[in-house]
Parts: structure tokens; C-alpha cells; sequence
């Protein structure tokens, strides 16, 4: 039996083809998050809900936003009131049945994937409404009713786009924007928000290079640990901002950094006289050394023996022993073995932050080195904190254990080349970066831009010295080791909830079917953003790895991920392609709208490109390129050289045909 005011949500008289949880969840998202309503109307409108009493109140609650555009979240008590004076309250089932809608809500991050499920089946009931009536007239004699429903059917399911994924364009410019609100810190975010408006650029340039710093503050110190067992993640970050050439990037970079640049000036400032005596000591061994060894020659036949493993000993402990530096935990660029002797002189942490990043890019290519494949190890191995094994020619080679790299690089799109280029592509590297394809503001900036206000870098400055300076755990023969940060329950469930929905991503035309890698990898780094989430939250909290990881720390970290690290991806991915393919892939996705064809054939489409070449070389690289940008998908693939797949057959997703004029 129902209480009063509670809705029937049982499955015993639901139309197949409707969802009243599904509907719940959306409502009461909207309830508890008005900002939210932007994000899924359009396309979601009143009509699309399957009772009159859903429809109701999405037209109230909207209502109720547009009036109240400074609000949060929804006061029930005058929503009550404005429902009231349409005499709707009761058909809505009361007050009570907007209190259990608020209930029965976990997260409101995932309102766009059930707004969009609640379209679709409105859509579908609209399928099924035409079908029954085509079949009704063709049942009572009326062929030419029954013809026209069937085409309606036919030409409903021709453009579905139920099925079918995003679109990703092959023009950056449509990228999603940094997500507005509450991402990473208050603190973080509010210099973030004025620093761009300052240089004028975008926010998601500035608030990239942001977490980046926060990152190269925390990591080595202090890993995380989204679910029980064993599994762990590191708090470094792989990120990189593509921007042109004159867009700020330089100044961006120099006001993200001043504060580590500054914390390591006072450090080595207050450390001089340690270091000195580290260094002294060090100088000191080293000539112990070297009598050790003059000894050992001279030593006779019967003192040589004790004489040579006094001189072994002490080599040894020299070779374990890294020659005293000062605090620099940043370079611009190295090559693979600079940056591991980098590595190994700050104690096993080190990180690539520069405004120059195509430079890092050559190197990781393989430029000033010979061989066949670029050494990718100091890249890949510091990701994971792993083990780093270095051979030296002249000494004894020798472990960084714990290595620790972190990176945030920014450059123009043309340098992104190298990482698709052979000693690079396929090897795990472009996995493990975070991709900006930030717009260029170059011909809309303001000349009188706003100052950024002093007390907010003052802030910022000094939370990042905060997290500069939180210690190390020691381990029990006082070696540094990293406080681990634990999920709460409630960020664990949610973990992998979302773990759950990313998995069907890498189904055909999912958003990680053609970059399965790099999706391999983006649960964990979302893992990592909300601990840097959660320790930007307690800065000045004495031992904040007491305190467990919130479910709103993840939320915002995988919100960020969903909205906007995973489509830059895709564009991303996109950049790595051959120009020429891309060339390619806009002129036939050209011959696509220009044809208005739902379904098209190959040999049609060579037909159309037979200008620019042969199958082999232009037409299947540009279908690859479209098809991974979820523009068209192939009719019974079959595997082809390389990768790839090759059909004969492929259907074009129905939003890109929605705007263009038939053929006259």
C-alpha cells in the first residue's frame, strides 16, 4: 500500500517504454542543483516525462529557476505555493512526494545520462504510437493512412540518434569549456577564474596549469586509495594545454609557478648550512675513497684482500649516496637522461614544467639519441611511482626507487605531432596524459582587461606553500614514504558506479572505443584529481590524511573528467592524426552533407574523393578519422591493416544531417 502522496513507481502498470525512477532521479537533481537545468534542457522538455504528474512538476521546477537565477537549489515551501496557485499540488501528490524526491537522489552528476535516457524513451513511445497507428489503418482498409504512418516510422528510426554516441568535431572550437562552479578548491578556483580574465585566456588554461602546480605539490608525499586492498594511486598528473602561439601562455605559466619557485628559493635559503655540511661530508667520502683504492694497490700480498673490500665498501656506499643539491624540483626540459639524473639528485621526484613543451616532445621522440625507439622509460616507469633502473657505462648502475614524474607542459597544437609519430605511438605515453585542446581568445580580448585582485594570489600563494610543505611519513629505518589518502564509503561507492557507466564506453561508439588505452588509465587519474581535490579542501589541516576522501571530492574530479578531459581526448587523439587524414576526412564528411545520405557506400564515396587519391590512402584514413570522431559507423566491420577496420557499408550519425538542404 502507498502513503499518501507517495507516486506509484511499480513496474506492474508502466508503459515498457517509460522509466518513473529514472524520471524521479532527474527531478529531484534539479531540486537539490538548479544549475544543473542548463545542462539538460535542451534537449529534455516537459512533454518527454511519462505522467501528467512528471510533466507538472518539470514545468514548476523550471518555473522556479528561471525565477530564481541566484538560488542553488529549489526552497520547497514556495515551489509548494507557486503549484498551489495552478492548483497542481495535489495532482503532483503533495509536498510529501517532493520530499522523497530529494531523498532518492545519490549524486547530481549524473543528471545529463538520465535526462538524455528520458528522451530517448519519449521518443521511443513516439515510434511505438506511429507504428500502432499505421497498423490500425492498415487494418481498417485505409492504405494510404497506414503508408504515411510506416514512412513516419521509417524516417523516426532513420534519425534516432538513440544508439549512437557523441560527435566530436573535427574543429576544436567546439570543445567543451572548464565546468563552471566548484572544481578544484575555492581558492584554487577563484585564482584560477581572475587569472584568466587577466591574460585572457580561457579559465580552462589557467584552472588546468592550477591542478598541474597542485599536483607537483603533492605527489611522492602522498598517494591515494579509492577502494579497499592494495591498490594505490600516485598524486602526479600528466597534463597538457595545446594553445597557439600568442595566446598567453608564458605569463600564464609564470604566475601558476611563482609560488613553487618561491617556496624553493626560502627552502635552500633556510637549509644552506645543512647543505653545506651534506656536501662536505659527501667531498669527505669521496676522498676516503680514493686513499681506500691507493692503498689497495700498495698494500702487500697479505693486507691486499682487507685493503681491497675497505675500498669496495666505501665505493659503494659513494654509489648510494647522491651528491648533495639544492631543492629543484622543476626543469624545462632534459633529455631522458638529464631528467633521470634530475630524478635521482631530488631524492626521486622531479617535474617537467615549462610553457615550452614541444621541446619535451622532441626529446621524448627521440632527438640527441640513436637507435631505433626513443628511451620512453623516464616517462612511463615515474608515472606509477615504480622502480626506475638506471645502467651507467663507466659505474655501477643503480635503482630510483619510488620514481616520481610529474608534468605540466604547455604548447602549440602542431607540437602534439611527435606523440603520434613511430617510436612514440602505441606505447603508453599519450595514455597517461590529460589533453587540453584549449580555443584561442586571440581577436576577442578585452584591452582593459581587470587586475586580478591582490589578496586572491596572496591566497593562492600561500596555499601552495601549505601543500609545499607537508612532510613525508618515515618508514621504520626513516626512509621517506607517502601517507596514503583513503575514499570514505560513499567515494568508494560512487567510484565505481562510475567505474560501471565508463565500462560501456568502450562498446561500439562509445567515447573510449577508439582510445581503450587511454580509457584504460582515466579511472585512476580521476581517483588522483579528487584527492587533489580533497587536499586542496583541508590546507591547514595538520595531518589531512586522517581525514578519508569525500564522495563530493569525486564527484567534481569525475564530473571533470566526464565533461571535459574525455572529449579533449578524443580531440586530442584527433590532432594526432596525419593532417593529410584529416584533410581528407573533412572533404568526405563534405561529400556526406552535401549527399544527404544516411547510408552510404564506399565506392560511392570514392567516386566523390577520386581527386585526391586511391582507397587505400585517402578514403580509409579519412573513415578511420570519422569514425573515431563519432561521425560514421561501419556495417559489418572486418579488421584491416594496422587496427583498423574496413567495411564496405556505413551509416552517418543523424544530427549530421539534420541542418542540410537535400540536393536540388
Amino acid at each position: 500500500m502507498r502513503r499518501t502522496g507517495e507516486q506509484d513507481t511499480s513496474h506492474s502498470n508502466r508503459s515498457p517504454h517509460s522509466d518513473p525512477e529514472i524520471e524521479q532521479q532527474v527531478l529531484g537533481a534539479l531540486l537539490l542543483d538548479t544549475s544543473e537545468l542548463a545542462n539538460i534542457s535542451p534537449p529534455l522538455e516537459a512533454h518527454h516525462f511519462s505522467t501528467v504528474p512528471h510533466v507538472y512538476l518539470f514545468e514548476g521546477i523550471t518555473e522556479y529557476i528561471l525565477a530564481h537565477p541566484d538560488e542553488k537549489d529549489v526552497n520547497l515551501h514556495t515551489l509548494k505555493i507557486a503549484l498551489d496557485k495552478k492548483g497542481k499540488t495535489s495532482l503532483i501528490g503533495g509536498t510529501a512526494y517532493l520530499g522523497q524526491l530529494c531523498d532518492v537522489v545519490v549524486t547530481t552528476a549524473h543528471i545529463k545520462i538520465h535526462a538524455q535516457h528520458v528522451v530517448n524513451l519519449a521518443e521511443r513511445r513516439l515510434h511505438v504510437d506511429m507504428a500502432k497507428k499505421g497498423a490500425a489503418d492498415l487494418a481498417s482498409g485505409n492504405d494510404e493512412g497506414a503508408t504515411v504512418g510506416f514512412a513516419k516510422v521509417l524516417d523516426f528510426t532513420s534519425r534516432s540518434t538513440d544508439s549512437w554516441g557523441p560527435v566530436f568535431p573535427l574543429d576544436q572550437s567546439a570543445l567543451p569549456q572548464w565546468p563552471s562552479g566548484k572544481v578544484l578548491s575555492p581558492w584554487a578556483d577563484a585564482f584560477a577564474s581572475q587569472l584568466a580574465e587577466e591574460i585572457q585566456v580561457g579559465r580552462d588554461v589557467t584552472s588546468s596549469m592550477v591542478l598541474s602546480a597542485m599536483s607537483i605539490a603533492c605527489a611522492h608525499r602522498f598517494c591515494v586509495k579509492p577502494k579497499p586492498g592494495s591498490y594505490t594511486e600516485g598524486l602526479n598528473l600528466y597534463i597538457v594545454v595545446s594553445l597557439k602561439s600568442g595566446s598567453g601562455k608564458s605569463p600564464v605559466f609564470k604566475r601558476v609557478r611563482a609560488p613553487i619557485e618561491a617556496y624553493q628559493k626560502a627552502y635552500n635559503l633556510a637549509n644552506r648550512s645543512d647543505l653545506a655540511a651534506r656536501r662536505a661530508a659527501y667531498e669527505i667520502l669521496e676522498s676516503r675513497v680514493k686513499r681506500a683504492k691507493e692503498r689497495a694497490s700498495a698494500a702487500k700480498d697479505e693486507d691486499r684482500a682487507a685493503a681491497l673490500r675497505e675500498a669496495q665498501d666505501l665505493e659503494i656506499e659513494l654509489e648510494n649516496t647522491p651528491y648533495p643539491r639544492p631543492l629543484n624540483m622543476l626543469v624545462d626540459d632534459a633529455t631522458p637522461e638529464a631528467l633521470t639524473k634530475a630524478m635521482l639528485d631530488q631524492g626521486g621526484r622531479i617535474a617537467l614544467f615549462t610553457s615550452e613543451g614541444g621541446d619535451v616532445f622532441a626529446m621524448m621522440a627521440g632527438r640527441y639519441q640513436s637507435g631505433e625507439f626513443p628511451n620512453l622509460k623516464p616517462y612511463l616507469d615515474p608515472y606509477d611511482d615504480g622502480t626506475l633502473r638506471v645502467a651507467r657505462q663507466t659505474k655501477l648502475s643503480y635503482e630510483i626507487e619510488r620514481a616520481c614524474l610529474s608534468m605540466g607542459l604547455m604548447t602549440q597544437p602542431e607540437a602534439l605531432k611527435p606523440l603520434g609519430a613511430e617510436g612514440l605511438k602505441g606505447r603508453g605515453l599519450d595514455a597517461r596524459i590529460l589533453f587540453n585542446i584549449a580555443s584561442s581568445t586571440l581577436g576577442y580580448r578585452a584591452a582593459r582587461a581587470p587586475i586580478m585582485d591582490p589578496k586572491v594570489e596572496q591566497d593562492y600563494t600561500e596555499q601552495m606553500v601549505r601543500l609545499l610543505d607537508y612532510p613525508y611519513r618515515l618508514g621504520p629505518n626513516q626512509e621517506r614514504e607517502a601517507f596514503t589518502l583513503e575514499f570514505s564509503e560513499e567515494a568508494t561507492e560512487l567510484y565505481f558506479v562510475f567505474k560501471e557507466e565508463l565500462e560501456k564506453e568502450y562498446l561500439q561508439g562509445g567515447k573510449l572505443y577508439e582510445m581503450s588505452n587511454w580509457g584504460g588509465k582515466i579511472i585512476g587519474t580521476t581517483a588522483r584529481i579528487a584527492a587533489l581535490c580533497h587536499m586542496g579542501d583541508l590546507i591547514g589541516h595538520p595531518e589531512p590524511w586522517t581525514v578519508p576522501v569525500s564522495g563530493d571530492c569525486w564527484m567534481r574530479a569525475s564530473k571533470l573528467t566526464q565533461d571535459f578531459w574525455i572529449p579533449h581526448a578524443r580531440a586530442a587523439f584527433g590532432l594526432l592524426v596525419e593532417k593529410n587524414d584529416l584533410d581528407s576526412a573533412r572533404c568526405l564528411l563534405t561529400w556526406i552533407q552535401k549527399n544527404k545520405k544516411p547510408v552510404f557506400q564506399t565506392r560511392d564515396a570514392q567516386r566523390g574523393m577520386s581527386r585526391r587519391g586511391n582507397r587505400t590512402e585517402v578514403l580509409d584514413p579519412a573513415l578511420n578519422v570519422l569514425e573515431s570522431h563519432g561521425h560514421v559507423r561501419a556495417v559489418d566491420p572486418k579488421p584491416g591493416p594496422k587496427g583498423t577496420t574496413v567495411a564496405n557499408t556505413y551509416r552517418v550519425h543523424p544530427t549530421l544531417l539534420a541542418h542540410v538542404e537535400p540536393r536540388s
